[in-house]
């Protein structure tokens, strides 16, 4: 694996989101790779040079806004997958969780990048902030019969939370891919 786009690509090439929502699109790895596995995909930075990144190939709708401004301008959209990775502070950090849920679909899944520094230097904002302070908090607040919760400690950190609505059935897929007989 290269990256924490790896990581995100690998979940959403098993998920196959219907809509995939990236706060932060940056230099438009993550997005380019997960649309390739969304029917619908969407990229949220108000940095509009990242606009130039993004594969026009690819079923990508760009807007160049906070996220704050999205989520007052689409209070109805609904994800099933969304990749949060923009501005490094937990205050809005902790905003763009709670504006997330608010569109995330039943079973929909929610990544955070940046929650596991490797060493101190690592805590600057143009590295992982303090994003993994507010994973923390959440960690230890969230109803966890409401949701599944991992960190994996690889690439500066990506946090996994999923909204169970139903517990995902792996057996299908196991037995549609020759795992069982």
């Amino acid at each position: 694996m290269k990256g924490s786009t790896d990581i995100i690509s690998f979940f959403a090439d098993h998920i196959k989101p219907k809509r995939y929502l990236e706060i932060g699109v940056s230099q438009a790895q993550t997005i380019n790779a997960v649309a390739k596995c969304a029917e619908e995909t969407v990229g949220v930075d108000p940095n509009l040079e990242c606009e130039s990144h993004i594969n026009k190939d690819l079923n990508i709708t760009f807007h160049a806004l906070t996220s704050d401004e999205f989520f007052k301008k689409h209070p109805d959209a609904k994800f099933d997958m969304i990749f949060i990775d923009g501005f490094h502070e937990k205050e809005q950090v902790r905003l763009d969780f709670q504006n997330s849920l608010k569109v995330l679909s039943p079973d929909g899944w929610v990544f955070f990048h940046d929650t596991y520094p490797p060493e101190e230097k690592y805590l600057s904002r143009n590295y992982c902030g303090d994003v993994w302070q507010y994973v923390w908090q959440l960690k230890n607040t969230l109803d966890l019969k409401d949701f599944e919760f991992l960190t994996l400690p690889w690439f500066y950190g990506i946090t996994i939370v999923r909204k169970r609505n139903i517990q995902v059935d792996f057996l299908p897929l196991s037995k549609q891919r020759g795992l069982l007989q």
